[in-house]
């Protein structure tokens, strides 16, 4: 089993990436971590070099969407589980407050970065013969009526837009054996 991520921040600090991704490797799958900085989560470090690999990933920039998954493909041959990750989160600020940069990079992070990664996927991972699995992490910004909302209202339509993004590729992705998944973390 092999595993490919993006590293990144969740807000609220409820899951962490680099739990996730050193849970798989104990639970003995091969893991490639993929960053903006390309480097290994810490707790990952000094495990096992044939079973861990990382690269750089910008996943708002289509090509380095391909390279991430065709490095991981050349390092374990397969991709069983895709996690999907990425979030531009600018703190708390109200529509009005943001500037077209802020807009620009919360939307490319936190949806069309997910959108990219998936799409690359689909299209050269997809393996008939076994079960596939994309987990896209949202939060409950991505609810509606969730309280707070009005704080991070761009973050919150993109991780909306993360889990409806998740329902309609369900369908066409059943197809291929490619099951997507949308875990929203939260505070208990």
């Amino acid at each position: 089993m092999s595993y490919v991520g993006e590293l990144g921040s969740v807000s609220g600090g409820t899951l962490r990436p680099e739990d996730l991704a050193e849970s798989f490797y104990h639970d003995n799958a091969n893991v490639f971590c993929a960053s903006r900085s390309g480097e290994k989560p810490k707790s990952l470090e000094n495990t096992d070099p044939k079973r861990v690999g990382s690269g750089t990933l910008d996943i708002c920039d289509y090509p380095s969407c391909e390279q991430a998954i065709s490095q991981c493909l050349s390092i374990f041959g397969r991709i069983d589980i895709l996690i999907n990750n990425a979030s531009g989160f600018f703190g708390r600020k109200k529509i009005g407050d943001y500037s077209p940069v802020e807009l620009r990079s919360e939307i490319e992070t936190t949806l069309l970065g997910a959108i990219n990664l998936t799409n690359v996927f689909v299209e050269r991972a997809a393996l008939e013969e076994i079960n596939q699995h994309i987990i896209f992490i949202s939060s409950t910004s991505g609810l509606s009526r969730e309280g707070g909302n009005e704080l991070f209202p761009v973050y919150a339509a993109a991780k909306a837009g993360i889990i409806r993004f998740a329902e309609c590729i369900n369908a066409s992705t059943r197809e291929k054996r490619i099951y997507s998944h949308t875990l929203i973390p939260s505070n208990i």
